[in-house]
């Protein structure tokens, strides 16, 4: 374990992504005055991009980013390139726009969501790609369903993520997880071969299979993993996710043995590396944001950035 390095005259440090390589590493910190600054690590050295009121949500390889934000009266997008901001478009005039994921070639997925208010007429929740040149284009849902949710984005242009009605209700039915190809055609992905029902929520394309996540009442569910979208998916482990790189590598956590706090893991090739980090009373969480290619764990705690170097 490591920590890394904040600019001078800031505190209270946070991680919040990394991309596949590991080089570009994106999080906050605050000055004296209370002010949020945005920090870029560039293969382990810090830039601070200023007292900003916006946050990444992914990076790729080649240092671009997507961006969230608020104008005021919408949750607002933005693909960040060479330092500048360009707003991409909603589906529709006024609608939320939200963005979870970019891949290499600068693809973008998130959802474009009307205002009306949820369960009134009209409204709508709808996955979107948008192009490497901003052009925004709806995902399939089947016919009835008013919302859907994207997770991730692969390379060829795969997005994982799931279907249904009612979008303030995790436990409907009706979500089914879904994969949509780059034609832009869309199917179900089948759940376990056991007979039983599962809530699985995709959440990681990668080299291996998509992974995803079993939401139960309780705090740690199933991990699972598609090898391909026809096959029912293996279970992988108990534990609840916190961080996928693209080569299936899983940072997760698990229940304390003495039923205090949680042990923190990252499972890889079938072994399962502990991460282990200096608590203290009373526990707090320790946060991981992130997985390289190269095993590189990227997490904080108690606003010290941290990372861990995983065979």
């Amino acid at each position: 374990m490591s920590t890394l390095s904040l600019p001078s005259g800031l505190r209270d440090g946070q991680l919040s992504l990394i991309d596949p390589s590991g080089r570009w590493v994106v999080g906050e910190a605050w000055d004296a005055a209370g002010s949020q600054h945005l920090l870029l690590w560039d293969s382990g050295v810090v830039r601070d991009l200023g007292d900003a009121e916006y946050g990444f949500a992914d990076i790729n390889p080649n240092g671009e980013a997507i961006v969230a934000s608020y104008d005021g009266s919408a949750s607002v997008g933005w693909r960040y390139h060479d330092g500048q901001l360009t707003r991409l478009p909603p589906l529709q005039s006024g609608d939320d726009v939200v963005l979870y994921g970019m891949n290499d070639n600068g693809v973008v997925v998130g959802l474009s969501t009307g205002q009306e208010g949820y369960r009134q007429a009209g409204f709508h929740q709808t996955p979107v790609v948008w192009s490497a040149d901003n052009n925004p284009t709806a995902l399939q849902m089947p016919p009835g369903d008013n919302s859907g949710w994207v997770a991730d984005i692969d390379d060829a242009g795969t997005v994982v993520g799931a279907v249904g009605y009612d979008p303030r209700d995790l436990s409907e039915p009706t979500w089914e997880p879904v994969e949509w190809r780059a034609d832009g055609s869309m199917r179900v992905l089948p759940g376990p071969e056991d007979g039983q029902e599962h809530a699985i929520w995709p959440r990681a394309i990668t080299q291996t299979g998509t992974i995803g996540q079993e939401m139960p009442p309780q705090q740690y569910g199933k991990v699972w993993r598609w090898g391909s979208a026809a096959a029912a998916p293996t279970y992988v482990t108990d534990g609840r996710v916190d961080a996928i790189s693209t080569t299936g590598s899983i940072a997760y956590s698990t229940l304390a043995s003495d039923g205090a706090g949680a042990d923190y893991w990252l499972l890889h090739d079938g072994v399962r590396h502990p991460l282990p980090y200096q608590h203290d009373e009373p526990i707090t969480p320790l946060m991981i944001v992130g997985v390289s290619d190269s095993n590189v764990v990227y997490g904080w705690y108690r606003s010290v950035p941290m990372r861990w170097s995983c065979p």
